[in-house]
C-alpha cells in the first residue's frame, strides 16, 4: 500500500516477493484503496510502504486495516511518524532527509529492505530461488553502479542540459511479473 514514488517502489516489492517467496502480492494506491476497501485473502498482511510516514491517503487504509484487525507494516524513514505508530509492525529505512520532491534515497531504500524481506520469508518458507540468490552480492553491485554515478554526476548534469532522457525497465524494474526458472 503507498503513494506517489513509494507505489512505484511497491510495484519492484511486487516481483521480489512473488519471486522469492512466491507469495501472491498486490500493489495498492493508497488512494484508491481508501475508497474501495478490496475483497482479501484469507490471511492478508498489509505493507504501508512510505518516505514520511505521514500520507494521508495511506493514513486511511491503515485505519480501515486496524478496524478489522488484520496485521501490517509500515516501512518509512521517519522514526515516530502516524503510520510508524499505529501500524502493528514499523522498519525504518534510516535513508537520511530528502531534499528534493523526487524521493531517491527512500526509493532506493524500500526496495532494498522488501527485497531482504522477500529473500528471508522465501527462505524461511524454502523457496529454491530465494535459496539460491545472492542478495548480498547483488545490492553490492548496485551500491558500486550508485557510486559510479556520483563520481561522473558533473557530465551527466551537462548532458541532462543539452538531451532528452527515455528511461527503460526490464526485469525487477518493470511491472510484469516473473517466476523462477
Amino acid at each position: 500500500m503507498a503513494a506517489g514514488t513509494s507505489y512505484h517502489a511497491g510495484l519492484v516489492g511486487k516481483n521480489l516477493f512473488e519471486k522469492f517467496s512466491d507469495i501472491p502480492v498486490e500493489v495498492g494506491l493508497a488512494l484508491e484503496f481508501g475508497y474501495h476497501f478490496p475483497k482479501l485473502s484469507k490471511k492478508p498482511f498489509f505493507i504501508f510502504l512510505t518516505q514520511s510516514g505521514e500520507t494521508a491517503d495511506s493514513r486511511v487504509v491503515l485505519k480501515q486495516v486496524n478496524e478489522i484487525n488484520l496485521p501490517s507494516l509500515t516501512i518509512t524513514n521517519v522514526q515516530g511518524s502516524t503510520l510508524s505508530r499505529e501500524a502493528t509492525y514499523t522498519m525504518l529505512l534510516k535513508a537520511g532527509p530528502e531534499i528534493t520532491v523526487a524521493s531517491t534515497k527512500a526509493y532506493t531504500a524500500q526496495i532494498a529492505v522488501q527485497a531482504v524481506l522477500a529473500k528471508a520469508v522465501g527462505e524461511a518458507k524454502n523457496v529454491t530461488c530465494a535459496k539460491e540468490f545472492n542478495l548480498k552480492q547483488q545490492l553490492a553491485l548496485v551500491a558500486e553502479g550508485m557510486q559510479q554515478l556520483v563520481d561522473v554526476k558533473e557530465k551527466v548534469d551537462e548532458l541532462a542540459k543539452t538531451r532528452n532522457a527515455f528511461y527503460i525497465g526490464r526485469g525487477v524494474d518493470c511491472s510484469c511479473t516473473r517466476r523462477c526458472s
